[in-house]
This record gives C-alpha cells, structure tokens and sequence, in this order.
C-alpha cells in the first residue's frame, strides 16, 4: 500500500542508525562511509529550507490553479454550486495524480512538494464532502458526524499510501471529534458521557498502535504512529481533566453550581487528573518511552494549574516563581546526573523504535563482516606425509 521503495526506506534508516553510532563514537568514519556505500537511497530528500521553499512555492501555484479554475466556472452559465463541487473533487484527484507522479517516479521523499500536493488533494476532497452535505438539507450536528467519520476514513487511506505525519494527526482528531459530536447528539445522556468517551477512544487508540501493529508496520509508519500516540496521551488527559469537564459541562448541560457545589463524579476527574501524569512518567521511565516520559512531564504542569485554578494556597507571582525555580533545579541536576548512563538512563538520544532495531542488526552485520586477514609471513607446512607436515623436505 504505501508508496515508497520499502528497501530504500530500510537503507535510509540504517544510514540513519549508523549515523548515529558514528556521532556516539560507536563505529568509525570509515565504517559509516562503508555501510552508506553498502545501501543506497535513491530518494529525492532536499535540506529542510530547500524544503520549505518547494512546499511554499507549490502551494502558491496550488492556489492559482484554484483561483483560475474558479474563473472558468464563473464564466460559465451552468449551475455554479454543481460545478464548483465537481471542480473541486477532479482538483483534488489532479493534486493526488501529481503526488503520485513526484513520489513514484521522481522517487521525492518528504521533499516539500509531494507534501503540499498530498495536503491539498486532501483538504480540498474533505472540503467538497462537508460541502455536499451541506447542500443535501442537512444543517444540524448529524453533518458534523457523517462529514468527520468520513474524513477520519480517507485521512487514514491518505496516511497508508503516502505515510503523511500531519495527515495521520488529521486522522485521529477527526475521529475523535466525530465520536464526541456522537455523543452530543444523544441527548442528556450522550453529553454526559462525552469524556469517558473521549477517554476511552485515546486509550484505545493508543494500545492499538502500540501493541497491536506488525513489526514491519511501525518500520514504515514509526513517525505517523508516534505523532497518533502522543496525540492519544493528551486527548486521554485531557478528556477527564478536571477543569475541561467541568467547565464544559457547565455549558454543554446548562448546569448551575452554588458556591463549594461540584459537578456530578468530580472527585473520579480530580482523581484522574492527578493520578495520570504521574502514571505517563512511571510507564516512560519504565519502558524508556521519552514521548510518554515527557508528555508526563508536561502535563504535571496542566494538573498543577488545574489544582491550583480551584483551590488557590499561593499569590499567582509567588507560585509561578517558586514553580520555575524547582523546575530550573530539577532539570540541571537531572542534566548533570544523566550525562553519563545511570541505571539504564542518558540524556543522549537513543532511538529504540522497531526500525532502529533492524537497522542496528543491519549496521552490525556490515561492519562485522570484514574479518582482518592473516599477515603472510613465516608459514608452516610443506608436509605431505601423514598429518604432521613431516618428509624429507620438512
């Protein structure tokens, strides 16, 4: 399904990998030119603002194209809102043919180009789907629902074909919000139990991808899965954080609360707001996720603001003051602790993913397979009588 040569994506990552060890000082220079010799990567990956000049200077002729094409049909005496909605579906199938044609025949890897023409062919195909909806009478949260599961659906086609970050995160808010405007629209019941839905659907999501996709899966997707996962730990966090539903279910169910009145279940949100920052820092040092360890980090600070927004102790100055200057200890203590590895912890960047572990068997058995040959010099034998080399010419 997805595009790319996949042996040139396991080439870029054992060139990846093996630039690391070079810069760790694990192999030599001489060994990293051998194993980038050894796999070739015929991609099409210009530097970062070279890039974004492509991106920039595309979408710029994306958007003319647009505009001229709307010239035309303007133009025309046929029914305007008809054509508009069929320019832009066969708009949207140019943009996908174009990406097709730079990514498998010019062979462009996240080059800037590619990027902005799978951007437009999907925003520009999500558009005409709410756009149709709304033209077919239907003006209530049910065009939210149909409209979002939809675009959840062709973002996640768009993200196995050109494994796209920002479309893959497309994919998974889209998702969510039509399965909490789901629960909107069920009435008093279904608002009620929005957050527990919204939490469920993050966790999910997150155990999904993490132990329920194949090896060679995380290899090609890794940065789409890894952008899915931290967007599952703070929607999980923030669907059952304390102010978010109490604030929300103030205005979603028209509540009313005297002075020292909590909201109903608010001591299980407060719980959770507490207890699951420390539980994302416990499960990262553990398994040495950094993605979780600091989204962990993170929103400690959230549940902090969200504790001391209802039950103030400190003046905001003094709080922010004394909260920085913990922070700023805490972290060049851990900067000099960790600097060299203590209990299995660096501050060096080690990537672990299930790519980066087949790379590192790939780097080893390259640089390994080389033995040093024997030195020609004084050698035995000559012998060619029983096994011990002894004749007349010994």
């Amino acid at each position: 399904m997805i595009i790319y040569n996949k042996t040139w994506l396991y080439n870029l990552e054992t060139r990846n990998k093996a630039k690391n060890w070079k810069f760790n000082g694990l192999i030599s220079e001489n060994d990293q030119t051998r194993i980038s010799d050894s796999k070739p990567v015929g991609f099409y990956m210009p530097g970062f603002w070279m890039a974004l000049g492509l991106f920039f200077f595309t979408t710029i002729l994306l958007c003319a194209s647009g505009g001229f094409l709307s010239l035309v049909v303007l133009a025309t005496d046929i029914n305007e809102e008809f054509a508009f909605q069929i320019v832009n579906f066969i708009y949207s199938i140019a943009c996908f043919h174009f990406a097709e044609k730079y990514k498998k025949d010019k062979h462009y890897f996240n080059a800037g180009t590619d990027n902005a023409l799978v951007w437009a062919g999907t925003g520009s195909l999500i558009g005409n789907v709410f756009w149709i909806l709304f033209e077919a009478g239907i003006h209530d949260q049910t065009v939210w629902i149909a409209g979002l599961f939809l675009a959840s659906f062709a973002c996640f086609i768009v993200t196995l074909r050109y494994a796209d970050v920002f479309v893959a995160l497309s994919y998974f808010i889209s998702g969510l919000l039509a399965l909490l405007f789901l629960c909107g629209n069920m009435g008093i019941w279904g608002k009620a139990i929005i957050p527990f839905a919204g939490f469920v659907y993050s966790a999910g999501t997150y155990i999904i991808l993490k132990y329920r996709v194949s090896a060679e899966n995380k290899f090609f997707y890794h940065d789409c899965i890894a952008i899915a996962e931290a967007a599952a730990l703070i929607s999980a966090y923030i669907s059952v954080n304390y102010f978010v539903v109490r604030e929300l279910s103030i205005v979603m169910l028209d509540l009313y609360l005297n002075e020292g009145q909590d909201i109903p279940y608010g001591n299980i949100f407060l719980l959770l707001t507490i207890a699951i920052p420390p539980a994302y820092i416990y499960l990262g040092l553990k398994d040495k996720n950094r993605i979780m360890l600091r989204i962990g980090m993170l929103l400690v600070g959230a549940s902090l603001f969200t504790i001391r927004y209802y039950h103030s102790i400190l003046p905001p100055e003094v709080a922010m003051i004394i909260g920085g200057a913990l922070l700023i200890g805490i972290s060049y203590f851990l900067l000099k602790f960790l600097k060299t590895p203590q209990y299995g912890f660096s501050i060096k960047e080690e990537n672990e993913s299930a790519g980066y572990k087949i790379a590192e068997s790939l780097i080893v058995a390259e640089t390994f397979s080389q033995q040093p040959s024997a030195e020609s010099g004084n050698r035995f034998g000559g012998g060619s009588f029983g096994g011990a080399g002894a004749n007349e010419n010994y």
